[in-house]
Order: C-alpha cells, then structure tokens, then sequence
C-alpha cells in the first residue's frame, strides 16, 4: 500500500493543503455569490 509509506507530518501537510484550498474556494464562492446577487 502506498499509504503505508506516508509519514505522519506528509499527513498533515496534506490535510493543511487541502483545508486552505477549500478555504480559498469558499472565499472564491462567496465573492462570486455576492457578486451576482
């Protein structure tokens, strides 16, 4: 399994990325909502 050679710490980094790309989109979202309404 390839997960098996993650470490915990290339974890977190990845969860870090993900949840400020879904934080970037939300703003993104929001402003194109705001926008448009």
């Amino acid at each position: 399994m390839g997960f098996a050679s993650l470490q915990i710490g290339d974890l977190d980094r990845a969860a870090d990325a993900l949840q400020e790309a879904l934080g970037k989109f939300r703003e993104q979202g929001d402003d194109w909502g705001a926008a448009t309404s």
